[in-house]
């Protein structure tokens, strides 16, 4: 995880995402938005597939979107 500082590192670890992230790029799909989001109780039952098929990138971020706002 040379990407995030040492205290985004240990946040990180700390949700057992069952895998390591090495950085920014493991976010560029948005399945690991999701994940995260699903780790802390806030998907909301939003399904996230982990695919670097555009279509699937867009549901992947619209769902994150639709969550943040």
């Amino acid at each position: 995880m040379n990407d995030f500082d040492v205290e985004t590192q240990k946040w990180i670890k700390s949700l057992k995402l069952g895998k390591n992230l090495s950085g920014f790029g493991d976010f560029e799909n948005g399945f690991h938005f999701g994940t995260i989001l699903d780790k802390l109780n806030l998907s909301k039952g939003r399904k996230f597939r982990n695919s670097s098929d555009m279509a699937c990138v867009f549901h992947n971020y619209k769902n994150v979107k639709d969550l943040l706002m």
